[in-house]
């Protein structure tokens, strides 16, 4: 396989971030992992920083349907099936 010498960048997001705690940062917004304007804004800023493209799991879900539990947990919503 030949290649061209530039390196493809690529960002996978997911909800508030790979730390367990984002969740609680006041700039992280509360619904950002269900929020395809939040989505769209990182692929902005991803796009500004010179990545080629994001990835996303293909479909909106919220994963614990239990209220109590889903108040105790940091990623209970996403992009995932």
């Amino acid at each position: 396989m030949q290649r061209d010498g530039e390196m493809k960048l690529g960002l996978y997001l997911i909800q508030a971030g790979y730390n367990e705690g984002a969740w609680r940062d006041p700039s992280v917004p509360a619904d950002g992992g269900v929020d395809v304007n939040h989505y769209a804004h990182l692929a902005e800023l991803a796009e500004s920083a010179a990545f080629h493209f994001v990835f996303l799991p293909d479909s909106p879900s919220v994963v614990e349907q239990d209220h109590a539990n889903m108040a105790r947990v940091s990623r209970n919503d996403g992009f995932e099936p």
